[in-house]
């Protein structure tokens, strides 16, 4: 896995829960927004194959994390 910085563009993944999908050196990336911070995970299910930016955040055990639209 590799890892770079990026910038997230201006006016993208700007509402609270948002998730949207970016590209970043060719690689889709799904953003999504969680207070002040944005995070960037791959955006494709492992299990599915689906891209994670159809999906929503939610909160599971306590835990911020970002369900997928199939499960």
């Amino acid at each position: 896995m590799s890892f770079f910085s990026c910038v997230v563009p201006a006016g993208c993944c700007t509402a609270q829960g948002e998730v949207v999908r970016v590209e970043a050196q060719g690689c889709p990336i799904a953003l999504a927004r969680s207070g002040d911070e944005v995070f960037a995970m791959p955006d494709e299910c492992t299990h599915e194959q689906w891209p994670l930016s159809d999906g929503f955040l939610d909160k599971v055990n306590g835990r911020l994390v970002l369900v997928c639209a199939l499960h």
